[in-house]
């Protein structure tokens, strides 16, 4: 019997029905997410949210030291040798050991400046001890849940993955909606994400054991592997892990306890913007990620761009026609933040697209010189500081976010260099 083709009307819809279930599963996830975040943002008070968001903040911040491009570097190397339990149960050692360390030093860089943050929004000397614990638990948790997801990503275990990922959303979901009508409070809240973190990094250690070899060392072989390939990573990792809170930040230095409750509860928000930037990424990036000739990556670029404008027009008009609705999801110690809906889109789409921009030349490996993001970006930041009021909910999200445009410089360089130097045909 002739293979199928790969164009083939049963091979189509057998792909199709598998990108469905596959979008449907990240669907559920985000919701079960988002579901969690709306449960924590409605039954806090403003300024216990607002501690909330500070300790959110340096989760996100130490997450992001601490990979530093290192779960990237283990799926590259992983990829290798993923057949080999030994060789591979070696790299997950080793970059265990790198992370914990960079782990170490991001702790130490956060622990005084946010210390300092929270006992600005009126926190006590034991909600500090108690929010600090706890953030560094659930940084641990996600340390060890990145790394052996690797593991299984490699063997191709995604349906797992998602399932263990639906069941840890839907765990906090309930625990949270449970708590709400009895004595959800900040400590609660932190003391419930991280429970439900352990519990998908116990389950995913345990079940990435059956593909690495029990007894394995981190050589030194592999050490410099993984760290050859994420020092090339660190200034970036570095320097838009602290960017990512910029906007947390901003708000906690120059607002008051109100205005850090009301940037979080609208990042809440942005959540749904950036879903169907990941949905964006997930489908058109593997395409891209394939293309080898100078017109196929003209197509398929154009395309992606072309999606990502009819997505913003879609998003930014029903966000503008229904602001009150949006807000209403928050509850109604938010409802002031109504006519701040338009800048909350205009935002949220600037950090997308930036993003998206950046993953395409990442997909084709266009990254040499990227570094020169950093500058751009930063001197844009000081602009940005000057022209936008920083004690204010619109200035912040603003200056989180329109300092971005300033990367397109070097990436859309990156970008046409790129295309340029592709063949004009396959050989």
């Amino acid at each position: 019997m002739a293979p199928l083709s790969p164009w083939s009307i049963t091979v189509i819809r057998h792909r199709a029905r598998i990108l469905s279930l596959f979008l449907l599963s990240q669907l559920a996830v985000q919701a079960m997410g988002f579901a969690a975040g709306i449960v924590i943002v409605r039954s806090l008070s403003a300024s216990d949210y607002a501690l909330y968001t500070i300790a959110g903040s340096m989760l996100g911040f130490l997450t992001g030291l601490a990979d530093s491009g290192t779960s990237n570097a283990l799926l590259a190397l992983g990829g290798k040798c993923w057949e080999s339990a030994t060789r591979l149960g070696n790299l997950i050692r080793a970059a265990v050991q790198l992370r914990w360390r960079l782990l170490g030093y991001g702790a130490l860089a956060a622990l005084a400046p946010y210390v300092w943050l929270a006992l600005r929004a009126d926190a006590t000397l034991n909600q500090v001890v108690l929010l600090i614990t706890l953030v560094l638990l659930s940084s641990i948790a996600q340390l060890y849940y990145t790394i052996h997801t690797v593991v299984l990503k490699l063997h191709s275990r995604i349906a797992a993955l998602q399932g263990l990922e639906f069941f840890g959303g839907s765990l906090r979901f309930v625990l949270l909606l449970f708590a709400s009508y009895t004595f959800l409070g900040i400590i609660v809240a932190l003391s419930i994400n991280f429970a439900a973190g352990a519990i998908q990094a116990i389950t995913a250690r345990r079940w990435s054991a059956d593909f690495i070899a029990a007894s394995t060392v981190a050589h030194d072989g592999e050490r410099s592997q993984i760290m050859a390939l994420v020092r090339s990573q660190i200034p970036n990792a570095l320097f838009f892990a602290l960017y990512s809170q910029a906007t947390v930040l901003a708000i906690a230095v120059f607002g008051r306890v109100r205005e850090i409750a009301e940037v979080g509860a609208l990042g809440r928000l942005a959540v749904i913007f950036n879903l169907f930037g990941a949905i964006l990424s997930m489908i058109m990036l593997p395409r891209f990620a394939r293309a080898r000739t100078r017109r196929a990556l003209l197509k398929q670029y154009t395309e992606v761009m072309s999606a990502f404008g009819v997505m913003a027009f879609g998003l930014s008009s029903a966000a503008l026609i229904f602001p009150k609705e949006l807000v209403w999801v928050l509850g109604e110690k938010y409802a002031n933040l109504d006519e701040l809906i338009g800048v909350l889109v205009a935002t949220s789409l600037i950090s997308i697209f930036v993003g998206l921009v950046w993953h395409l030349n990442a997909a084709q490996g266009w990254v040499r010189g990227a570094w020169q993001t950093i500058p751009c970006v930063l001197a844009g930041q000081i602009i940005a500081a000057f022209a936008f009021d920083l004690a204010s909910v619109r200035g912040v999200l603003l200056f989180g976010s329109v300092p971005l445009l300033a990367a397109l410089i070097v990436l859309w360089r990156l970008t046409k260099a790129g295309i340029s130097a592709a063949a004009d045909q396959t050989a």
